[in-house]
């Protein structure tokens, strides 16, 4: 459980990130480098992304509609990829706004401006609406991206996304059941899928997730900080619509230097996620040194 001098110091940093955010980012950067951002001829990945999110990205209401989870489904839309978005249910300005009992036995509330504000209801015979609508207002009123420097996300106007709850997202194809969706990340440098980093089994918490990176192929790449478990099967998490992906993924990445796309795999069909302009805030915990100079060499900015 968090201490009060550690919510404090998060405060602070919160704040920080907020109203100075380049002393912040090179703080965060100074914790897991041990150096300071080289904004001048950057060579590693994150120092790079650090460039785009304090030049192109900063105040870029695009890019904030693009983060932001309600809105960009009208921009996958305008890319001709509305088939790949899960329906959606309802939105709301506030929790206060849901008709709970309208609501089908299944389904998944997201808050838009933020990471990991989802509420997955796969029972809803077994669902709290009070918990529910406590955590959705609580969420609501965090201002996300100041603890990370990420300034564009002051730019989303809160709000809470109801969409169907969708089968067929575990750790196999048409495994089902009560799993947390498999995580497909691509990371598109200037057009092109350059790997993918796929996180699965995280609904054994925290130390039975696996996080690997693969090439295009589905190749493992040594980049990644955590050590996959031996007898781990990662080749069984390929999934059979993987080239369709990565199409995706490089049409809705075309516009713009660097962006991380989420996509899942229903049973071989390819749902959207989400877009990440700036991942962990541009401080990428799990990617080796190795793999942030090989990213680097990819990134034109």
């Amino acid at each position: 459980m968090e201490s009060r001098i550690e919510r404090i110091k998060a405060k602070i940093r919160t704040v920080g990130g907020w109203y100075f955010p380049r002393f912040a980012s090179n703080y965060m950067f100074r914790e897991r480098f041990g150096r300071n951002i080289k904004f001048k001829n950057p060579e590693y990945l994150d120092d790079k992304l650090m460039c785009l999110k304090f030049d192109l990205y900063k105040d870029n209401q695009q890019i904030a509609d693009l983060a932001d989870k309600i809105r960009v489904r009208e921009y996958v839309k305008q890319c001709g990829l509305s088939d790949i978005l899960v329906p959606e249910i309802a939105e709301y300005n506030s929790a206060d706004e849901i008709v709970w009992q309208e609501l089908p036995e299944q389904f998944v509330l997201k808050c838009n401006h933020g990471c990991g504000y989802n509420i997955i209801v796969d029972d809803k015979r077994r669902f709290s609406e009070a918990m529910a609508k406590e955590k959705l207002s609580r969420w609501m009123k965090i201002k996300f991206g100041g603890y990370t420097a990420e300034i564009h996300y002051r730019l989303i106007k809160p709000g809470i996304i109801c969409e169907e709850f969708i089968h067929g997202l575990g750790n196999v194809e048409g495994a089902g059941g009560n799993t947390l969706p498999v995580d497909y990340k691509f990371f598109v440098l200037n057009g092109k899928v350059q790997c993918v980093l796929v996180v699965a089994g995280r609904e054994g918490g925290e130390e039975k997730t696996q996080r690997f990176f693969t090439d295009r192929e589905f190749k493992l790449l040594k980049i990644c900080r955590e050590k996959m478990d031996k007898d781990f099967d990662y080749q069984a998490l390929r999934p059979s619509c993987l080239n369709e992906m990565i199409e995706i993924a490089e049409k809705l990445a075309k516009p713009f230097p660097f962006v991380r796309v989420d996509l899942y795999n229903s049973d071989g069909k390819v749902l959207f996620g989400e877009m990440t302009f700036t991942p962990m805030g541009c401080v990428n915990g799990y990617i080796t040194d190795e793999g942030e100079k090989w990213l680097g060499d990819k990134l034109v900015i």
